[in-house]
């Protein structure tokens, strides 16, 4: 699968990322490109404001 997107490493996995991968491969198997590209969005997004890194 291209543009691949790994879970997060955590000991608790984010429902919401799990539910946005379940949604980025389904897509991706459906061959709905645009469907794969706005889950993978949302996927970084979120990530983006959730699981931020902390500052240094």
């Amino acid at each position: 699968m291209s543009n691949a997107i790994s879970p997060p490493p955590s000991d608790t996995p984010c429902l919401l990322c799990s539910a946005l991968l379940v949604e980025r491969a389904a897509a991706w198997r459906l061959r709905d490109f645009r469907a794969t590209q706005r889950a993978i969005n949302a996927l970084a997004e979120h990530r983006r404001h959730e699981h931020a890194e902390p500052a240094r």
